[in-house]
């Protein structure tokens, strides 16, 4: 089913974690279920108390996804705050990160 004409809820209780699939210096990013639309996304997870981060650098992160409307470059569907977490719904790519690719790709470098 295409994602493109589908609502994501901005609202935490609408989501299931289902495993983590990748960690960063300030975030954690789940491969969740949509409760409202049964769709697998990706939900990068900032936790705002743990990582006081500058809203500049928050606003910037939010604009880059929002903005961004490349076939190269996963979707954004929304994003949201639910306590001290910072939610970033995203398209699930289900091929690995950039990184494992290039591992596996090019085993021997560039």
């Amino acid at each position: 089913m295409s994602t493109e004409n589908l609502n994501f809820p901005l609202d935490a209780s609408q989501y299931k974690l289902l495993y983590l699939i990748g960690r960063g210096a300030t975030s954690d990013v789940y491969v969740a279920k949509c409760l409202a639309n049964n769709q697998t996304l990706s939900i990068k997870l900032i936790n705002l108390e743990a990582y006081p981060l500058e809203i500049e650098f928050l606003r910037q992160e939010v604009a880059f996804w929002s903005s961004t409307q490349l076939p190269q470059v996963v979707r954004y569907y929304g994003s949201f705050v639910s306590g001290p977490m910072l939610y970033i719904l995203m398209e699930y790519m289900g091929g690995g990160s950039v990184s494992d690719i290039m591992r596996y790709s090019y085993p021997k470098g560039f």
